[in-house]
């Protein structure tokens, strides 16, 4: 039997079972084999299952043979009205087991632009995927139901199964995300991957998954027919699950206290038990990334108090004493004047890092422009031992924006404020420098969502050359914010006020509609501003033109997911990047400001695009919604429509 964890063939058992030992079960976990999943014909609650002796308790021979299934409920009192979810996840499982899906790699953008490895290449899903199991929070986790009286006992059970989460994650060796394009049973809200990154108990889910000692893939399925991919979660920085949404919060609180404030103590225990586990074995760039952005992970939550005591949340008693070291070490910190020790504690900064940030570019000034410490920045700055301008040596891509080249300058614009941008622009930092994949300063604000970087930066150079590309896309910094991680409505703002190009050549509104999370509020900006909705993506150097036109004369003897989908990328609009991605409400935001089904360099329409990244069958929804038939547009909310430009701001000559 192999591992999914470790892809060994002889399996892992007694290294893991002695790995994960630091999360223990508040309430037992219960997991499902394939075999009976396969037989179930609706989704049915935790204590139906269990009763029914359809469920299986966890054992320590099962290590690297449990996936996790993460996946947004489609209705407030059952997550799967409809049957939508199951039969996608059965088609999915099936499909691997029978051969048809003959690779799973990771998404195109993380592989083309990382050169990183995270995707199973030995795994044997047909022999393996029958002798594994699939935890599922309504069929794994009791469940409060919707009742005018609901057990006590229920919710008691409930309460301690959050609670072990943590130790339910890190038994599991696959994240599943099963997001396939449908609608919300109450509220006919579309639900897809995007609506799914969006929720708050999906980006616990995906954190915890991160956070985990093992290495959990991350698997994205958007429909029964598609081709799953996996994705790397180092952007989870910019999706803190305390910024999510919540059920409990649109219905308001029907059992009382808010989901939110079990969710801090989860992640607490697990962000700290992370963070210690990197140090001691020796990973220490991950270690200090992470430690430095803690409070970023834990945004939108109840403030820590008592939350993260560690026993509370099923941490063994070793780890509860590391814990609670950690937590009274940070208090300590917290309260000291001297900011640059302060920050040498928290990195465990030694004399021998001094020397080794001489040979990797990982140095102390870098690691204070991350932290965005104004007084630490200034204390080194002070020293003239320091090095203002020193370059990171080495893609680092486990971790988001650590490419070569990397200055703290470029650092602190994307993670800081601005006060840490400025006391380096006061200490000579080099404002033209740029990382090995020419991102700029500015690019660096623009990509994370940094706003506010972006016009305190453009008022201090106000000459600043808007039309600077980077290596990969050719992509100028207005170009960048289809690609950001948030904030892009701001950010585009303060780009456009600097008199950024909004010309046909720039390509806007296709750029701005290619990821996942893109915004229509964006393209309505755009759109008043007089940018043409029918302007494809094109590339511009040699390089890029000949790249993309090898992957589309190699896409069908590849038959993999990442050359299908860079060959189905030049020449689209905005409309091929939302029906590519099946993202329902743009498609109609693009249909009703007259966007047109124009064919890209394939030869192929936006519905022809779907039709073929998503298996040969368009989602009901997203196929209405291309071909723009109005009997669907009642299901826009009034935000959506609202959102919608008027006809005589979108219609573009």
């Amino acid at each position: 039997m192999g591992c999914l964890s470790c892809q060994r063939p002889g399996g892992c058992y007694a290294p893991a079972a002695t790995e994960l030992t630091d999360f223990n079960f508040k309430y037992p976990m219960y997991v499902i084999a394939t075999a009976e999943l396969l037989k179930l014909e609706r989704m049915l609650p935790h204590q139906e299952l269990l009763s029914s002796g359809v469920l299986t308790k966890w054992t320590p021979e099962m290590q690297g043979r449990v996936i996790c299934v993460s996946h947004q409920w489609l209705g407030y009192s059952e997550p799967d009205p409809r049957g939508e979810h199951l039969d996608t996840l059965k088609r999915v499982l099936s499909r691997l087991m029978d051969g048809t899906i003959r690779r799973v790699e990771l998404f195109w953008l993380q592989k083309l632009l990382f050169r990183t490895n995270k995707e199973l290449r030995t795994f044997n899903w047909r022999e393996e995927l029958p002798h594994m199991y699939v935890w599922m929070d309504y069929i794994s986790m009791p469940q409060v139901l919707h009742t005018s009286t609901p057990q006590k006992q229920h919710m008691v059970a409930a309460a301690k199964a959050v609670k072990s989460i943590p130790a339910y994650v890190e038994r599991c060796a696959l994240l599943l995300v099963l997001a396939p394009v449908c609608s919300h049973f109450d509220t006919g809200v579309v639900c897809n991957y995007a609506s799914w990154r969006e929720r708050g108990w999906c980006r616990l889910e995906m954190m915890v998954a991160l956070f985990a000692r093992n290495d959990i893939r991350v698997m994205v399925c958007p429909g029964p027919e598609a081709t799953p991919y996996f994705i790397w979660p180092f952007d989870m920085i910019w999706m803190p699950a305390g910024e999510g949404k919540f059920s409990c919060c649109a219905l308001g609180h029907p059992f009382g206290m808010c989901d939110k404030t079990h969710l801090r103590g989860v992640l607490e225990d697990m962000f700290d038990a992370k963070v210690h586990h990197l140090h001691e074995t020796g990973r220490h760039t991950e270690q200090r990334y992470y430690a430095l952005h803690r409070e970023v992970l834990m945004c939108g939550l109840p403030g820590s108090g008592d939350s993260g005591s560690g026993a509370s949340f099923g941490a063994n008693s070793s780890l509860v004493k590391i814990l609670r070291e950690e937590r009274q070490r940070i208090g300590q910190l917290q309260n000291m004047g001297n900011r640059l020790e302060a920050l040498r504690t928290v990195l465990h900064w030694s004399a021998q890092d001094e020397e080794d940030a001489k040979k990797t570019g990982c140095s102390l000034l870098l690691w204070a422009a991350f932290s965005g410490d104004a007084g630490a920045v200034r204390e080194l700055c002070a020293d003239p031992a320091t090095t203002i301008d020193t370059t990171l040596k080495q893609n680092v891509p486990d971790l988001p924006c650590m490419f070569k080249g990397l200055t703290p300058l470029i650092a602190a614009m994307g993670h800081a404020n601005f006060e840490v941008v400025d006391a380096l622009l006061q200490a000579r930092a080099n404002p033209e420098a740029v990382t090995a994949q020419r991102y700029d300063a500015l690019m660096s604000a623009t990509i994370t969502g940094k706003s506010r970087n972006v016009a305190e930066w453009l008022r201090r150079f106000p000459k600043w050359d808007l039309r600077r590309t980077d290596v990969l896309f050719d992509a100028t910094a207005v170009r960048v914010v289809g690609g950001s991680a948030s904030d892009r409505v701001a950010t585009m703002r303060a780009l456009l006020d600097a008199h950024a190009d909004v010309g046909d050549r720039e390509m806007l509104i296709a750029s701005s509609a290619w990821q996942d999370d893109s915004e229509p509020e964006v393209l309505k900006i755009l759109l008043e501003r007089g940018c043409d909705v029918n302007v494809p993506w094109e590339p511009s150097s040699l390089k890029l033109k000949a790249f993309f036109k090898l992957c589309r004369l190699c896409e069908h003897s590849d038959g993999g997911r990442f050359m299908a989908e860079c060959a189905a990328f030049a020449g689209n609009t905005a409309l091929h990047f939302a029906a590519k991605r099946g993202d329902v409400s743009l498609a109609r935001f693009l249909v009703k400001a007259r966007a047109e089904p124009r064919k890209n360099y394939q030869g192929r329409t936006p519905l022809e695009v779907a039709q073929h990244l998503f298996g040969g069958t368009v989602p009901p929804l997203l196929r209405s919604a291309l071909l723009g038939e109005d009997a669907l547009l009642a299901l826009q909310g009034p935000e959506e429509e609202a959102a919608l430009p008027p006809p005589e701001v979108a219609v573009v000559a």
